[in-house]
This record gives C-alpha cells, structure tokens and sequence, in this order.
C-alpha cells in the first residue's frame, strides 16, 4: 500500500485518488479524509515488530577495516556504529563483521621496515596481498610489523582479533566500544592492562589466560589472516556496504537503509523510516493549513 500511495504522489496530485468536493463536501470533510488516511498509514508502518519479521529477512553486509588507534576509526566504532548495532531491530538485518589491521604492514628488504610510510606499504600491499602478488614467503617472514600509530596500536589490534575468536562478534564489538573510546588515551596504561579493564567490563566470568595465550601464541596468525583479508584501500576508516566503499562514515545508517529499501523490505526498521514519517507530517501540515 506504501508503494502505491508513495507512486501516486511522485506522479499526481494527491487529490486525484480522493473523491472530488461536490458543492455539499466542506473543507471540514475533507480534512478528516486526510486525517484517517495519514493514521492508517501510521499504524501500517508500525504494524510489524522485529518479532514478527520473516526468519528469511534480507541482511545488509556491512565490512570496517580499521586499525585501533587512527582518529577517524575511533569515531567511526564509538560515535556511527555504536547506536547502529545497539538498535537490535536494525542488527536484525545486518551482516556485520571487523577486520583490525587497517594501514599497517609487515617489514621487508625490498619495501621497508618503518617508520611508518605510505609508500612502503603501498609497496608491501602490492607484493604481498593483491591478486597480482606472488606470495612471496618474505611477506610475512619478519618479527616486525610497521603499525601507523605504533606498538599499541598493533597489540589491541590483535586482542580486538583474539576476542572475536574466542567471544564472538557481539562481545568483540563491545569491546572495541571500550578500547577504541577514551581509555586508549590514558598513556600510564599500556595495551595489556587497556584489554584486562575493558575485556573485565564487556565480557562476564572473562577468561584472562585464554587472551593472553592466543595473543602470544596465535596473535601473528591472526595478523597474517587480517592482513589478506583487508582490501586495498586508500586509508581508513574503510568501510563497505554491500561490497561498496562509502565516502563519508556519517552516512552509514542511511546508506544501510536505503540498500534495505532496495531489497524490498517492508516494513523497515524504526530507525528507517525517516522518509515515512516526513510523509505523514507534510499530510498533518497540510490539514493544520487548511
């Protein structure tokens, strides 16, 4: 019924489907016309509940590519997703997933060892991860790892991949929430004792001794796995939806929305239907002016 109503006010005027005043229809007739349709297309929109969506539901993939300590990711993770995942209704209809590693990369004799240069790890993404790489073993050879914003960076990083793998997405999440937030600021602290607070905070009857041996003993693995599975990018935060890069991270929600729209889905989210309710309020106007 949305679609029909939404098509009949993009093409006509919306009094071409109401029945035309005779000289006995009054304005006060006409406004109550006004007034039930616009209710009947509240309560239609709100008539679903995420309890009631279809176990088949249509999921926008969502992919961040980040690294914890660069500015912009930061924001991204506590200030555009946080409110994003914390709504349930709009989780429901995402596939999300975080891959920690971002701008940094592995030292090597022919792109460099740091410190940290674009250039170099331009150099090492070209010989080492694109389809055009050899595989050349020396890729991942060496002990040290080029981090852009240093050491820190790179070992929440791996505790950010540790506690996916031993947690879960959810609590990996709400982890990063903490991490990334202003914790990471506090420069007495180093990144064991930022992941033991936040870890302690976000994830109950937390296994220490699991974190700390897949950080020693996994964490270069978990690097290695990271390192491929980012795609080249030109910085970060990167984010894609539906395999698409976004320009600007405050358009995440409505980008995630809309590619829900083009699935057809219906209702959509309450945190979707910005455009409906705008519909209805220029209807409220319209009686409120008459």
């Amino acid at each position: 019924m949305w679609s029909q109503i939404q098509k009949i006010e993009e093409n006509e005027s919306i009094h071409s489907f109401l029945p035309l005043r005779s000289s006995k229809m009054t304005s006060f007739g006409t406004n109550w016309l006004l007034l039930a349709l616009a209710l009947l297309l509240l309560k239609l929109s709100d008539c679903a509940t995420a309890d009631e969506v279809s176990s088949e539901k249509p999921k926008v993939v969502v992919r961040f590519y980040g690294e914890a300590q660069c500015p912009f990711c930061r924001k991204f993770v506590t200030e555009v997703w946080q409110p994003i995942w914390e709504d349930l209704e709009l989780r429901n209809y995402i596939d999300y997933d975080f891959v920690p590693w971002g701008n940094a990369y592995f030292a090597t004799k022919q792109c460099g060892s740091g410190p940290y240069n674009s250039v170099e790890r331009a150099c090492w993404y070209k010989n080492c991860i694109n389809e055009q790489s050899d595989g050349k073993k020396d890729c991942f050879d060496s002990e040290a790892v080029v981090y852009q914003h240093g050491q820190k960076e790179g070992d929440v990083d791996v505790y950010e991949s540790c506690i996916k793998t031993l947690f879960g997405l959810d609590y990996a999440v709400e982890f990063t929430y903490c991490a990334e937030g202003p914790k990471m600021d506090n420069k007495s602290q180093d990144s064991k004792a930022l992941m033991k607070e936040c870890a302690g905070l976000v994830i109950p009857k937390v296994d220490f001794p699991a974190i700390d041996e897949c950080f020693d003993l996994q964490g270069r693995k978990l690097e290695i796995h990271n390192a491929r599975n980012t795609p080249e990018h030109p910085g970060v935060p990167y984010v894609l939806i539906e395999g698409a890069p976004i320009d600007d991270i405050a358009h995440t929600k409505e980008t995630i929305c809309k590619r829900l729209e083009e699935k057809a889905l219906d209702p959509l989210p309450k945190a979707c239907r910005s455009e409906r309710q705008s519909f209805l309020r220029h209807f409220f106007s319209k009686i409120r002016g008459t």
